[in-house]
């Protein structure tokens, strides 16, 4: 009897030590387990660009569609049981062309099936296009000023405002939203907002910042490719307004940007000219800037996660195709120690 209890205790015991080590053991997203934010020493967004759903594939190619549709529906569920996400932030073009209630309610539809808390900024495709015009063989046309200023009212409807501030830990979380309503520049932001965000970068001189934007920064792409990407459309604007505020402001430390549908295997997507020096190369602090995949592309959905730590960021891409971290592009930013 006793040799039984012996054995029966020792049983246990393992079953113990198991189940505790389960507890560490990490899901398929890489994340560890836990009962919440009070139990990590990071906050974790994730970023969802370039939606464009259902998708920008021609309804004539239904299989085609279709199975984007169900691509971009089954990325979203696998984020969804994410259990350390405390913020999705979608960089723009969420819709699949042009911000009409139709498009922006289907794409609100799933969206809507995140539990988690979301941020938004509009993208070309919300604020530039008619939502009721095409040209004659179906391509989109350019919004009046009227339209563009109704589309950017709908936006607001749909997903709040254009450009606001978050906190999350000791981080500053800055929304830009493309805006200016007067000129076919589809990339820019208005007076007013670069007024705003002057003034806000201004007041947190001593808070790490991060910027999410659908344009990426001038001149951050590959480096062979400068002139080829040097394309206004490319990149926020008023680039030389922009330059000067961030030269301001080293506390700026990500610019997290859509907008060119830049994958992994593209150079540009992780490289050392990433980190935006100003436009004349001279400065002596960097902004990265991350580029995000669409989720329109050909076969693979990925996502960026922002780890915010303490004394630094990392920064890590997953494949929802292969359900695994491609760590070859893993990225890491420290906080200056007078932030």
């Amino acid at each position: 009897m006793k040799k039984h209890t012996l054995l029966a205790w020792a049983a246990a015991l393992l079953l113990t030590l198991s189940l505790a080590a389960g507890c560490g053991q990490q899901n398929r997203a890489g994340n560890t387990k836990s009962n919440g934010a009070a139990a990590r020493d990071y906050q974790r967004i994730v970023v969802l660009s370039d939606l464009h759903y259902p998708s920008k594939t021609s309804e004539k190619k239904a299989d085609k569609r279709n199975a984007k549709k169900q691509r971009k529906e089954a990325a979203m569920k696998e984020i969804a049981q994410w259990p350390d996400v405390d913020l999705a932030a979608f960089t723009g073009d969420m819709v699949e062309l042009s911000p009409s209630d139709k498009e922006i309610a289907l794409v609100r539809g799933l969206i809507d099936t995140l539990p988690q808390p979301k941020a938004f900024v509009t993208g070309n495709h919300e604020m530039a296009y008619s939502p009721t015009r095409r040209r004659e063989d179906g391509r989109l046309l350019q919004g009046t000023q009227q339209e563009k200023e109704d589309n950017l009212k709908r936006f607001e409807k749909a997903f709040g405002p254009l450009y606001y501030t978050k906190d999350l830990g000791r981080y500053l979380l800055v929304f830009l939203s493309v805006n200016r309503t007067d000129t076919r520049e589809t990339t820019e932001y208005d007076a007013k907002e670069l007024a705003w965000l002057r003034d806000t970068l201004a007041k947190n001189r001593h808070k790490p910042t991060l910027v999410f934007s659908h344009p990426p920064l001038r001149y951050t792409w590959y480096a062979p490719e400068r002139e080829k990407w040097d394309k206004s459309r490319l990149y926020a604007n008023p680039s030389e307004t922009l330059d000067a505020i961030l030269k301001e402001n080293p506390q700026v430390l990500l610019w997290v940007s859509g907008h060119t549908h830049t994958p992994p295997d593209n150079p540009t997507f992780a490289t050392a000219a990433n980190y935006y020096k100003g436009l004349d190369g001279t400065w002596n602090h960097a902004v990265l800037d991350i580029y995000n995949p669409t989720w329109d592309g050909k076969k693979t959905i990925w996502t960026n996660s922002l780890y915010l730590y303490k004394d630094h960021i990392q920064v890590r891409t997953y494949n929802h195709e292969t359900h695994q971290w491609m760590t070859q592009f893993d990225r890491t930013v420290t906080v200056p120690e007078n932030l």
